[in-house]
């Protein structure tokens, strides 16, 4: 698998010699192939406990109500402290937590280990950020943010289904020590990259209390106050994950209760989903175009593509039909989410890369909380296509709205 990964890296000019980013893409890709195994084993096993779609849910809904609670601390200690000592600690627990789930198959007890996971994810997402920017210029993040999604949906084509076949024969015993060993795997190659101490990392320990960490905190916001293109890129993520999480949670009920899918076919259908990063990935790298090109044209057209497929779901039962919808709604959603990630990493001083991560997460969980209260509002009065037609509407109008309203001469000044 190390020569498959040096392989696709090999590809990309100025990155085909850089063993730390071959090292780090590895470590991701080897908890992304666990992750795909923990997600279809614990869905599988709220929706045996409960009968109930909408509960195997309940991680799209905990996670970013969590997100706002922790996102930005996580961020201002992703500022302050060594962002490897933070991915490795972060890796070894989860390992441990995931081993848990054997153990723990009351309803009860799952949530629990989720929301732990969830609050795990978000401190992990400040230093994963920053160390990419770490190892990698900013010539070449556009690049890596690429070959890093690219991976995963490539992990996500072939995981997600291997696991619905293994939990169908054995149980999902198998796919929580998967993804507990993915995890140890990733911290043991995190451990042996060999890069450079940043000046800010040793100049920056600051002793932790409330007003340094709330002054820290209010410094971050005012940076990214006054800088355009963050401003921007945050609230075009916000529409996005208000809208995003909305389809996601409708898809849950949509696609366990209305279209009945076994576990088999829930996994063909999350294997096509996240395995469409794999198609984002050489489109991104296609063409690195001006900020303003972005701005102006690939992320209106792309918003108004993902309206177009979320007006189409709902109106067709046809399993193979709707395979195809979800194959280009994940292709459009994680392009968009490469440019506007790539953007937040470029346009941030790596003092404060931390926490405009941190920032950007709180606000864009801000939209997915709004999002779960419509989607449980409107589900309880209808259905979900309901919820597919309001983020249509929603996200086809904001993309007129973008389009209409982009200040180039601001953008080209940046």
């Amino acid at each position: 698998m190390f020569d498959y990964m040096n392989s696709i890296v090999h590809t990309e000019q100025n990155l085909h010699n850089d063993e730390k980013f071959v090292l780090f893409l590895f470590s991701q890709g080897v908890s992304s192939f666990g992750d795909a195994f923990q997600f279809i084993a614990a869905t599988s096993l709220i929706v045996n406990i409960t009968g109930s779609g909408f509960s195997a849910a309940f991680g799209l809904i905990c996670s970013p109500i969590l997100s706002i609670l922790f996102s930005a601390l996580a961020g201002y200690i992703s500022d302050n402290k060594k962002d490897k000592t933070l991915l490795v600690l972060i890796d070894l627990i989860r390992g441990l937590i995931v081993l848990i789930f054997i153990y723990k198959h009351t309803i009860s007890e799952i949530y629990s280990l989720i929301i732990v996971l969830s609050i795990l994810d978000i401190f992990y997402n400040p230093p994963k950020r920053k160390f990419t920017t770490r190892i990698l210029k900013n010539s070449q993040l556009m690049k890596g943010n690429s070959l890093l999604t690219g991976l995963t949906g490539g992990v996500y084509i072939v995981a997600p289904i291997l696991a619905g076949i293994l939990i169908n024969n054995y149980g999902t015993d198998i796919a929580f020590f998967i993804n507990s060993i993915s995890f140890f795997i990733s911290a043991f190659c995190i451990i042996i990259i060999k890069c450079k101490i940043n000046k800010h990392d040793v100049t920056s320990k600051i002793k932790m209390s409330f007003k340094n960490t709330t002054d820290s905190l209010f410094e971050g916001i005012a940076y990214c106050l006054n800088t355009y293109t963050l401003r921007k890129t945050i609230f075009i993520g916000t529409v996005i994950c208000f809208a995003t999480t909305s389809v996601n949670i409708a898809f849950y009920p949509f696609a366990f209760n209305t279209l009945k899918v076994s576990n088999k076919i829930w996994g063909i259908m999350m294997s096509i989903f996240y395995g469409a990063n794999l198609l984002a990935m050489p489109i991104s790298l296609v063409g690195c175009f001006k900020i303003k090109t972005y701005y102006k044209i690939i992320i209106p057209l792309s918003l108004m593509g993902i309206s177009v497929i979320w007006f189409s779901y709902g109106s067709t039962s046809e399993i193979s039909l709707i395979l195809f919808l979800q194959l280009l709604e994940g292709t459009i959603l994680s392009y968009l989410s490469i440019i506007l990630l790539s953007q937040i990493q470029i346009k941030s001083k790596n003092d404060f890369l931390g926490r405009i991560v941190g920032i950007n997460d709180f606000i864009n969980n801000l939209g997915k909380v709004l999002g779960i209260g419509c989607t449980y509002t409107l589900l309880r009065m209808t259905s979900s296509y309901a919820v597919f037609l309001l983020c249509a509407i929603i996200t086809s109008a904001y993309a007129v709205y973008t389009f209409m309203s982009t200040k180039i001469h601001r953008l080209e000044e940046l």
